[in-house]
């Protein structure tokens, strides 16, 4: 792993309004919140509908909680480490990002929350970053669509993996 900076320990907060590059993207799935839960939850599934991320791993011991790490490593040569800032099984997950290969990071978390509907459920995935250096205003106008677009794509991956994952059985016995 290449070496690692500290990032701005931030909170909840960091979705407020003073994110230069935010997104919110949410997408309905015919699963539990249960099985949803399992496939974030599971670092090894993460590269398998987050297109980015080659490799995940817990460094905390299990079960998981708030203050668990966990690493990932990205293409383009970027590590990082996350740190659980939230850990309400079923409803609410948010990583905090503690270090980065990148010095210019700042700020970054993501949040996932998981509602319950009639079909299986709904989850809403936020994402926030707050770089070192403040980004320019043309920059901030042109990633924002990109971010959106980039985050929609990973969760029509997570809901096509989830589906082969979690599809019924078909019951050919006559």
């Amino acid at each position: 792993m290449p070496r690692l900076f500290p990032c701005e320990r931030v909170g909840l907060e960091i979705f407020g309004d003073d994110a230069p590059f935010r997104s919110r993207n949410s997408i309905d799935l015919t699963v539990s919140p249960q099985q949803l839960w399992e496939v974030l939850t599971d670092a090894d599934t993460l590269p398998q509908w987050h297109s980015l991320i080659t490799k995940a791993t817990w460094r905390s011991p299990g079960p998981q909680r708030v203050g668990g790490i966990r690493a990932i490593e990205v293409l383009n040569h970027f590590a990082a480490t996350e740190e659980i800032i939230v850990w309400n099984p079923y409803r609410h997950l948010a990583l905090r990002m503690n270090e980065s290969s990148r010095q210019n990071t700042g700020a970054s978390a993501e949040e996932f929350r998981i509602e319950t509907t009639e079909r299986g459920c709904r989850l809403t995935w936020s994402t926030a970053r707050r770089p070192r250096k403040p980004p320019s205003w043309l920059m901030r106008l042109y990633a924002r669509p990109v971010i959106k677009r980039a985050t929609r794509r990973q969760l029509v991956k997570l809901r096509k993996y989830i589906e082969g994952r979690f599809a019924p059985a078909i019951n050919y016995s006559g």
